[in-house]
């Protein structure tokens, strides 16, 4: 009998600890999908992939409990530069994400570090890992930068700057509102006028430093530099501009980071209507 009693005691025992282990499992779901649905933000800028950085206030969070992507929305003023990987189609979206694949079986988490930004976790992946930037479950919409979308005019100056791939500085001078305010802008500071026959970035040497000059200008965020009528006025009505003499312009651009055969001045643009910007490496801008 008291065998009985005990193994009924022990069968209950067991019977409450796999109840508690069970409660306990489910419990930590909750927590981890919690933590899933929770955002994140960023208390200072932090490197992406390429050269590109995301922007202080940028919020993010995983989007699965397995870890293996996570989403991004960027602060008010700003937006994701991306390209349809096969029409090459470019266009703007505030959300974008991250995500981590495995080239075998198992899967890869994406992590987060203060100082190198997002990457991938090997995880239970018996292959490589491999990241890609794109527009959340559209994959074949990658990142190719962040454009302060607040700046939405042509102007000498900017709040924020663009943090742009060397794709992305080339899928950039591609924007149609960006074609259309170049020639908006020529028409007014050439009065309707003739326009110069623009020369490619390396032989504005040609162009006479009495006649004209490059004066920095930046939309989106991003710095390119259009080519004016010379005014001794000029630099009085806007003194903070940055004004570059045509021989010099191609000696203004410099490759600060990562690979690339070098940084080269080059031009942009329908028609008659140009603007020169610096490609060339991972980070290639023009000196300030």
């Amino acid at each position: 009998m008291k065998n009985l009693i005990f193994n009924l005691f022990s069968l209950f025992v067991t019977f409450a600890l796999l109840a508690s282990c069970q409660q306990a499992e489910v419990e930590m779901a909750q927590e981890t999908l919690k933590s899933v649905d929770s955002y994140q933000t960023l208390a200072q800028a932090q490197p992406l992939e390429e050269g590109i950085e995301l922007p202080k206030g940028t919020q993010w969070k995983y989007t699965d409990a397995s870890q293996t992507s996570v989403e991004f929305v960027l602060p008010q003023g700003y937006s994701f530069l991306l390209q349809d990987k096969e029409t090459k189609a470019v266009s703007l979206a505030p959300t974008g994400g991250y995500s981590c694949t495995c080239s075998a079986s198992g899967s890869c988490t994406v992590i987060f570090n203060n100082s190198a930004g997002y990457g991938c976790l090997s995880g239970t992946c018996t292959g490589k890992c491999t990241g890609q930037k794109t527009k959340g479950l559209k994959s074949n919409l990658e990142i190719l930068g962040v454009l302060y979308t607040a700046q939405d005019d042509i102007s000498y100056e900017t709040a924020a700057k663009a943090s742009l791939s060397a794709a992305g500085i080339e899928a950039f001078t591609q924007l149609p509102e960006l074609q259309k305010l170049i020639q908006e802008h020529y028409d007014f500071v050439y009065g309707g006028g003739d326009l110069p026959d623009f020369p490619k970035g390396e032989d504005l040497v040609q162009l006479s430093e009495e006649d004209y000059v490059l004066a920095q200008s930046y939309f989106y965020g991003q710095a390119f530099q259009l080519l004016i009528p010379y005014s001794p006025d000029f630099s009085f009505f806007f003194p903070d501009v940055k004004l570059t003499a045509p021989g010099d312009a191609p000696k203004s651009c410099s490759c600060t980071s990562g690979e690339g055969k070098g940084c080269a001045l080059k031009k942009v643009g329908r028609w008659t209507y140009v603007a020169y910007y610096c490609t060339g490496c991972t980070t290639c801008t023009m000196n300030d």
